[in-house]
């Protein structure tokens, strides 16, 4: 998997390069003296669906709620679970991009997490069980960049389109209280991935940059592995789980 990301990143490079050429070519121009760096920080909110999440963390309170009105008689089937989806993804990245004339390349670093809880409660008692399953994924991505000036010159639209490495872990965190108990699970997969996005971005004079976009992502986990076991659902399939979607993002950082 590693071998496939560094080939996809060499690839995207040959690309940029070869088109960063062909564009200083046609214009007469040498992309040295149009050549712009940017180092950028953003935070971002976005959608994936991850129904495998949602349903282990809900099957897992449904079984505790039965468990506690089975054997806690006097709270008259009063348990019942609270469910949290894991649909909402949040993080932040790290970017650094160079441009030549109206191309450019970029790497990105960053943090994404989105998380399904069932919580187990009774007004009449106060036993209590809870079940979080944690998706946690850093990417590792290239990106290609085509910048579209706006009137002002001070700001531009920005398209790019790329791929990388996503390093997933997959958390399974119950905690029951009165009888005390817990259990914990660990996960992991990397897969690879890809995006889109659009971005406006606006530059002051002294080079601080302000920013937002929108990112579109195909980010696909099929097969955690915990050790040498497979992570299930309650019916016993491969855990699946997702970044893929769309996020909206925002964030500051300065361009040279």
């Amino acid at each position: 998997m590693i071998k496939k990301f560094y080939a996809s990143v060499v690839f995207l490079v040959v690309i940029c390069i070869s088109s960063t050429a062909l564009f200083a070519q046609e214009d007469g121009s040498s992309g040295a003296s149009t050549t712009s760096f940017q180092i950028l920080g953003s935070l971002s909110l976005g959608y994936a669906g991850n129904s495998d999440i949602n349903g282990l963390a809900k099957d897992s309170g449904n079984e505790d709620a039965a468990w506690f009105n089975a054997n806690i008689v006097s709270a008259n089937n009063s348990f019942s679970a609270e469910n949290t989806s894991a649909n909402f993804t949040y993080g932040f990245d790290l970017d650094l991009r160079l441009f030549f004339g109206s191309f450019g390349i970029g790497a990105e670093v960053g943090y994404h997490e989105a998380q399904a809880k069932s919580e187990v409660t009774s007004t009449k008692w106060a036993n209590n069980a809870t079940t979080e399953v944690t998706l946690s994924v850093v990417p590792v991505v290239a990106s290609l960049y085509y910048m579209i000036p706006m009137e002002s010159s001070r700001s531009f639209l920005l398209f790019g389109a790329g791929a990388g490495y996503y390093s997933g872990k997959l958390k399974f965190d119950w905690v029951q209280v009165a009888p005390n108990d817990s259990f914990v699970l660990e996960g992991k997969q990397s897969v690879i991935g890809y995006h889109a996005l659009v971005e406006y971005d606006f530059v002051m004079e002294s080079g601080l940059t302000f920013f937002t976009g929108l990112k579109a992502r195909y980010v696909k986990f099929d097969k955690f592995k915990d050790g040498g076991d497979t992570v299930k659902t309650y019916s016993g399939e491969s855990l699946g789980a997702s970044l893929s979607g769309i996020n909206c993002y925002f964030g500051a950082g300065f361009s040279i």
